[in-house]
């Protein structure tokens, strides 16, 4: 079983990796919490470790499904959910939990474990033994909020940096487009994907759940559904800043394009102005001034003159 990791917490000893001949009914210890992390899943696999456990009617076939939506079934000896973690590339990651008494196990179908850092955090004498089951699932599930707050983090930046790129320069309207078509793709699958899971979080914390639970418990695992509350508003936040970029660029459009009518009007009335002198040179009237040899410079001189003036008085104001 090259996929499969069993790992022992002992509030009394050293935590360890054991192998799957060492499980049995008597040798979990109360002051002991056993890790079974199955990556890959592959039904014989599975079906070999759940023979090891004090448990019955596991549920197989729905640890073999990666397309449900999250959710929380409770049996006589133990519970299952389901949830969706997410990693910084924006893939959704399928977890299923068998939660009994001194025992977890949690089966992926990735061959990168999602939960790495967590174990990477807890080696030598963590004292994950002197917690109860449901505290160090408290623990696994806080890690894959944080990998919702992570992605959002990163989608943030993304969007940060289209923000600046509208205020700072010209951007292509298709270039926009698809930019804003990929932000919307990935704040779309990040809320589809968290969401659910309220059918998750809040039965974990009614009082029914967990008739014998200490108060201690409970509240940690309101933490974490606050947490996971605070999770979908950051979405939601995310989401309606990527929705604010289409006011921004609207705005910015909207300027350019006054900017734009702006210098057209300026050019029409100064070519018209030209136009209007050029006309009144050109009429035929017998004046001694229109007989002037020196009269087609005159009028250059004066068009220059007055284009000038125009161009001076428009960047005063600001029009071009």
């Amino acid at each position: 079983m090259m996929n499969t990791k069993f790992y022992l917490y002992d509030a009394d000893g050293s935590d360890r990796e054991i192998y799957l001949d060492e499980i049995g009914e008597k040798s979990i210890g109360e002051r002991q919490i056993l890790w079974i992390n199955i990556l890959g899943r592959d039904e014989s696999e599975i079906r070999s470790i759940i023979e090891k456990l004090p448990i019955e009617n596991v549920p197989i076939q729905s640890l073999l499904e990666t397309k449900e939506r999250p959710k929380l079934e409770k049996f006589e000896k133990f519970y299952r959910f389901f949830i969706i973690g997410v990693n910084k590339d924006f893939q959704k990651i399928p977890i299923d939990f068998l939660v009994g008494e001194n025992f977890v196990v949690t089966v992926q179908n990735e061959k990168k474990d999602f939960f790495k850092e967590f174990r990477d955090r807890k080696e030598g004498e963590s004292q994950l033994g002197n917690l109860d089951t449901e505290s160090f699932v408290s623990a696994l599930l806080d890690l894959q909020i944080v990998g919702y707050f992570r992605a959002v983090e990163i989608f943030e930046k993304q969007i940060d940096e289209l923000d600046e790129k509208i205020l700072r320069k010209e951007v292509d309207y298709e270039q926009f487009l698809k930019q804003i078509v990929s932000l919307r793709s990935k704040v779309s699958k990040l809320r589809r994907w968290l969401l659910p899971h309220r059918d998750v979080f809040y039965p974990l914390t009614r009082p029914d759940f967990f008739p014998l639970g200490n108060k201690d418990t409970i509240d940690q695992l309101k933490s974490i559904t606050t947490h996971f509350e605070n999770a979908v508003d950051s979405i939601e936040s995310s989401r309606e800043t990527l929705l604010g970029l289409f006011d921004l660029y609207a705005t910015k459009s909207n300027k350019n394009m006054n900017d734009l009518i702006q210098r057209l009007t300026f050019i029409t009335v100064l070519l018209g102005s030209m136009g209007v002198i050029a006309g009144i040179l050109g009429m035929n009237f017998k004046e001694d001034f229109f007989e002037s040899p020196t009269g087609f410079w005159w009028a250059v001189g004066l068009m220059f003159f007055f284009s000038s003036s125009l161009m001076i008085i428009a960047r005063w104001r600001k029009w071009i």
